[in-house]
């Protein structure tokens, strides 16, 4: 997203969920063994646990990120144009909304309490409006690839 912001021509290396990363990208990841709210929820089995694993992760963005927002015009810190916050956190942004229209992925309450917020649904929305954000995800593959990989996980734990 910073290089398409600033003009800068570069190639754009999707990394498929349906196969084993590289070794370049685990090399470069630091984040690999940290486990978010979000994939805590997808790994899920029971409703009574996904909806608390909502609830946590709905409680984090209200208490950690929603009172950074404040005054947002519409990115972090008052700015009019995307910030490293803005490039770091939307895509995720972006696939949270989509995939809560896949309920066997993320329940579409998940939204509805993310928008009650309304420094980061004001902050959302102006991140799903930024072409350089939402041409980084990978709109052809759609939630099937996520699927198999969630499977995966869940039979290796059995």
């Amino acid at each position: 997203m910073v290089l398409s912001e600033l003009h800068i021509p570069y190639e754009e290396i999707l990394i498929h969920l349906d196969t084993p990363r590289p070794d370049w990208y685990l090399q470069d990841i630091k984040s690999k063994e940290v486990a978010s709210f979000w994939f805590g929820t997808l790994m899920a089995e029971e409703e009574e646990e996904k909806e608390r694993k909502e609830e946590e992760w709905v409680g984090a963005v209200e208490k950690e990120i929603e009172p950074l927002l404040e005054g947002a015009k519409p990115f972090l810190g008052g700015k009019e144009e995307v910030t490293m916050a803005e490039v770091h956190a939307g895509p995720f942004v972006v696939r949270w909304y989509t995939l809560a229209k896949h309920e066997d992925l993320l329940p579409a309450s998940l939204i509805k309490k993310l928008d009650a917020l309304p420094n980061f649904s004001k902050w959302a929305k102006a991140i799903h409006e930024r072409e350089s954000i939402t041409k980084s995800i990978d709109w052809d593959s759609g939630p099937e690839p996520l699927r198999k990989k969630l499977a995966s996980i869940k039979a290796a734990k059995k």
